[in-house]
């Protein structure tokens, strides 16, 4: 696991030459000088939104330090016992563990008209669990609206 904004500058390093380096081997071609750059990057984006699992982990008092997953990886608790992680390839796969022995509850929100039902479940202490939802609130209430740019929208909410 990598903390994940070494994560970010990576993959932003990365971006930023390919695109470089990709305008520069085209920049004589008219119609591909511009548009290679943008797939290499949208290919990039592609690449860090399936294969990039986020770990939250959450302690006691409500701090959260998030980390990036690529490869299995073996995490130790406060408690002396070991989660194993393994990555997922699909959209916004996230991974909640709880270092303490409070729970923790997790909730859905949907904004818009959603065809899917909202769901919630409370994680014990000392326990980790995979979700298919980014956490997009931390220990905040989230608003009662939101600007969408689609039908629906659906958030994660992890609070106490």
């Amino acid at each position: 696991m990598f903390p994940i904004n070494t994560i970010y500058i990576i993959f932003g390093v990365t971006a930023a030459i390919i695109a470089l380096a990709l305008f520069i081997v085209f920049r004589k071609h008219d119609k591909l000088k511009k548009g290679v750059p943008a797939l290499a990057l949208f290919a990039i984006a592609g690449v860090y939104f399936f294969f990039v699992n986020h770990v939250y982990i959450v302690t006691d008092d409500n701090q959260v330090t998030e980390y990036a997953l690529i490869k299995t990886s073996d995490f130790d608790l406060v408690n002396g016992t070991t989660v194993r992680l393994v990555p997922e390839t699909k959209m916004d796969k996230s991974w909640l563990i709880n270092n303490g022995t409070r729970p923790l509850k997790f909730e859905t929100v949907i904004y818009g008209n959603a065809n899917e039902n909202p769901y919630e479940f409370e994680l014990g202490g000392y326990k980790s669990i995979g979700l298919d939802n980014a956490i997009d609130y931390l220990f905040v209430t989230p608003p009662n609206s939101i600007k969408i740019k689609s039908k629906s929208a659906t958030k994660g909410w992890l609070h106490r």
